[in-house]
Order: structure tokens, then C-alpha cells, then sequence
């Protein structure tokens, strides 16, 4: 998943701030990316353009709060 938690002095701690970071305690899989990106080039989402569509799990709301 993420390589650069291993290479940190303690992965354990690494990964836990990580996820500490986010509202829902982890981060995304990889599908639930894909599922982002294959609903925007669907016939679904036609309608949606110039849009940004944050798939961050909550964390740009702790940003803003």
C-alpha cells in the first residue's frame, strides 16, 4: 500500500499518525479510488464538469474546521 511507512524509524508509529489523521481512522483502498474515477467517465456523471471531486476520507474538512 504505502511503501514509505516501512522506511520510517518506527512503521508502527508512522502508520498510526496516519491514520489518526483522518475522521474515519484509515485511509482509502485502492478500488475505492477506482470507483471515484470510473463513476466520473460513466454515462452517470454526465452531467458533472469543471468539478473537483475530493476523495480524502473527511481529512480536507479538518483543514477547513
Amino acid at each position: 500500500m504505502i511503501d514509505w511507512w516501512n522506511a520510517a524509524p518506527d512503521p508502527a508509529a508512522a502508520r498510526a499518525e496516519t491514520m489518526a489523521l483522518h475522521p474515519g481512522g484509515r485511509i482509502a483502498d485502492p478500488e475505492e479510488i477506482a470507483n471515484a474515477a470510473v463513476f466520473m467517465v460513466s454515462d452517470e456523471c454526465r452531467f458533472m464538469t469543471a468539478a473537483c471531486l475530493t476523495i480524502d476520507g473527511g481529512l480536507s474538512v479538518r483543514q477547513h474546521g
